[in-house]
Formats: C-alpha cells, structure tokens, sequence
C-alpha cells in the first residue's frame, strides 16, 4: 500500500512538473465472477499467472482504486471513476484489451 501511494505520488510530481494534463482513474472490475472466468476462459497467458481468489482480486482492486482516489484529490489531480462509466460487460471486454492492445499505463 505504501509503495503504491509513494509510486503514485511520484507519477503526479513528474508529470506536474513538467506541465503534463494528468487524470487518473479507477481500474475497474467486474464483481460478477462468471464475467470474469468468462472473460480469462480465451486469454492466452490463463495458465500462465496466478490469479488470487476472485473476492480477493476484486477487493483489491477497490482498494488501490479508492488510493488513486484519495491521492488525485490530494494533489488537486482530475481523477475518473471508471466503475460508474462502464458497465460491467465492457469492463472485461473492452477496457482491458484496449488498455493491452496500446500499451497504456493503468493505475
């Protein structure tokens, strides 16, 4: 946890001080476990990595989202909860292949 929010505030300094728009968002995740045994099913690396138990996972998940959170309000940083834009089908389908597919950093 530490080491996140010491990473984090090291991306929002760099980019302040070289005058970078920033915002930050959640990593959104479907709660729904048949979506996302569903959406790991076809990818290629599924018996590659370790995945915890999905309750765990998706806590997680809020928990680092809910530090993004608290750090962009810190910092004055614009920040996007992408758990109330997406519903919970593009969340697997879309925004994971696409942040992949771009090579995008995801925090």
């Amino acid at each position: 946890k530490a080491l996140f929010i010491r990473n984090l505030h090291t991306f929002i300094a760099v980019a302040q001080s070289r005058h970078i728009p920033l915002i930050l968002a959640s990593q959104p995740i479907s709660e729904d476990k048949t979506t996302w045994d569903a959406y790991l099913k076809n990818r290629p690396y599924r018996n590659e990595i370790v995945y915890p138990l999905h309750e765990e996972f998706v806590a997680h998940h809020r928990l680092f989202s809910e530090l993004t959170r608290e750090q962009a309000s810190a910092y004055d940083v614009s920040f996007v909860d992408l758990s109330e834009t997406l519903e919970p089908t593009e969340i697997a389908t879309r925004l994971a292949d696409y942040i992949t597919r771009f090579n995008l950093i995801s925090l």
